[in-house]
C-alpha cells in the first residue's frame, strides 16, 4: 500500500470528519431555531344564566379562549374535556351545552360553516365533560389554509368556545378544571398555502386559574357584573343579573372573579352573603349609603383566594 494512497485516505476522512461537525452544528442551529407553535388555554368569564321561567333553571356558564406563540396557523382540529363537581353540576349530557366562540364562527367558500362541534358525557362517576371541535375537509382539500375558510388563532387570548351547564345544587362549587393530558397532543392547524393538518406543540400551555372553588350561586366578573341564582324567571336564555334589593337579600355563596379598574362594588344596604371568594385580580367594595350611613355584608365566611384579591369599604 502506497504512502500516497494512504495521505489520500486521510484527507477524505478529514473531509468526512468536517462534513460531520458542520452537519451536528447545522441540526443543533436550527433546532434552537425552530420553535413549534404552541396553545395556551384559559377559561374565563363565569356567569350565571336562567331560562324556563319560574321556577326554570339556573345554569353556570364560562367561556373558553385560546391564543397561538406565534402567527400564520389556521386552526383545524381539537378537543378538550373538563372535570367538574358531578353533585354541583348535571351529569345529563343534554344539559351541557358548547356554543361556537368567535374562532370557530364563519362560513368558507363551500358555504359550510368553517367549524362543527361535538360532545360527551365521559366516565360513569365522576363524570367528565368532552368536547371538540374540526374544521371542514372539503375545504382543506380545495382551498388549503387560508383565512377565507378557516380561522386563524391570534397570539392574545380569543374566544374558542362558550361552555354551559345546568346548576343542580346552586350552594355547591363548580368544580371546573381542564383535564390537560386530554387536550395536549389532540390539538392540530394548517399552515398557510397547506392541507397538511400539522400537530400544535405538545404539550400545550394552561393558565394556572380555575373554577374548581367558584361558588355558583353568586357570581362577579369584569364583563358580566354581577350574576346570581333564583333571581329570574325569564323563560329564554338569559343572564340572571342582579339589579334590585331583594336579589341581595338571599344569603348567597358568592365569588368575585376578576374586576377591571373598578371594584365589583356592592351597593345595597343589608346584603347577605353565607361565604365569600375573592379571586386573583378582584377587588370588592362595599359602598356607603349617600347619607354616609354604613351599608354592610354579613359573611359567615371570607377567603382571598390569592394576594391580589382584596375586600375594601
Amino acid at each position: 500500500m502506497s504512502v500516497e494512497f494512504l495521505n489520500k485516505q486521510l484527507i477524505i476522512l478529514r473531509n468526512m470528519k468536517k462534513i460531520i461537525l458542520l452537519s451536528i452544528i447545522y441540526l443543533f442551529l436550527t433546532g434552537m431555531t425552530y420553535s413549534q407553535p404552541q396553545l395556551s388555554f384559559r377559561m374565563t368569564k363565569p356567569v350565571i344564566y336562567h331560562s324556563g321561567g319560574s321556577p326554570g333553571s339556573d345554569y353556570f356558564r364560562f367561556d373558553l379562549e385560546v391564543k397561538a406563540s406565534v402567527s400564520g396557523t389556521f386552526l383545524w382540529s381539537g378537543q378538550g374535556q373538563f372535570s367538574f363537581d358531578n353533585t354541583t353540576l348535571s351529569t345529563t349530557l343534554s344539559d351541557w351545552n358548547i356554543s361556537k366562540g368567535t374562532l370557530l364562527t364563519g362560513t368558507n367558500e363551500e358555504g359550510n360553516s368553517m367549524y362543527i362541534t361535538d360532545k360527551h358525557m365521559i366516565g360513569s362517576g365522576p363524570y367528565e365533560f368532552y368536547c371538540n371541535w374540526i374544521g371542514d375537509n372539503q375545504a382543506r382539500t380545495d382551498y388549503k389554509g387560508n383565512p377565507l375558510d378557516f380561522n386563524e388563532v391570534p397570539t392574545n387570548w380569543t374566544q374558542l368556545a362558550i361552555i354551559r351547564a345546568k346548576i343542580s345544587l346552586n350552594t355547591g362549587m363548580a368544580g371546573i378544571d381542564m383535564d390537560e393530558t386530554v387536550f395536549n397532543g389532540n390539538e392540530s392547524y394548517l399552515p398557510s398555502g397547506s392541507d397538511v393538518i400539522t400537530p400544535y406543540a405538545n404539550p400545550n400551555a394552561f393558565d394556572t386559574r380555575d373554577f374548581t372553588a367558584c361558588y355558583v350561586q353568586r357570581i362577579f366578573n369584569s364583563f358580566d357584573g354581577w350574576t346570581g341564582c333564583g333571581v329570574s324567571t325569564a323563560s329564554t336564555l338569559t343572564k340572571a343579573s342582579l339589579t334590585a334589593l331583594t336579589h341581595w337579600q338571599i344569603v348567597a355563596n358568592t365569588s368575585v372573579w376578576d374586576t377591571s379598574t373598578t371594584a365589583a362594588t356592592i351597593d345595597y344596604a343589608g346584603s347577605l352573603a353565607n361565604a365569600l371568594r375573592i379571586y386573583p385580580y378582584g377587588r370588592l367594595k362595599i359602598s356607603p349609603t349617600k347619607d354616609r350611613d354604613q351599608r354592610h355584608l354579613r359573611a359567615g365566611h371570607c377567603c382571598r383566594c390569592h394576594r391580589h384579591g382584596a375586600v375594601h369599604r
